[in-house]
């Protein structure tokens, strides 16, 4: 199995975990300044479960989504 299988299979494992029902919106800073659902946490899982749908010339716009997240894991479940 190549590198890139091997990180779909990780993103496809870990967006599971996501039950789509938006509480993390409400403590995600970059969320709550910008009000867009692509910033959100919930808004990236649908991203990253799309990823491999996605065509190659809209790839580097999908990914400054996901650059913009602070890391901060307040959408975690702790």
């Amino acid at each position: 199995m190549n590198k890139m299988n091997k990180l779909f299979e990780f993103i496809e494992k870990e967006t599971k975990k996501c039950v789509h029902c938006g509480k993390c919106k409400s403590v995600c800073d970059m969320y709550l300044f910008l009000r867009e659902e692509e910033y959100s946490p919930r808004g990236l899982v649908q991203l990253a479960k799309n990823l491999k749908k996605i065509d190659d010339a809209d790839k580097a716009r999908v990914l400054d989504y996901f650059y913009t997240c602070f890391l901060c894991l307040k959408c975690s479940v702790k």
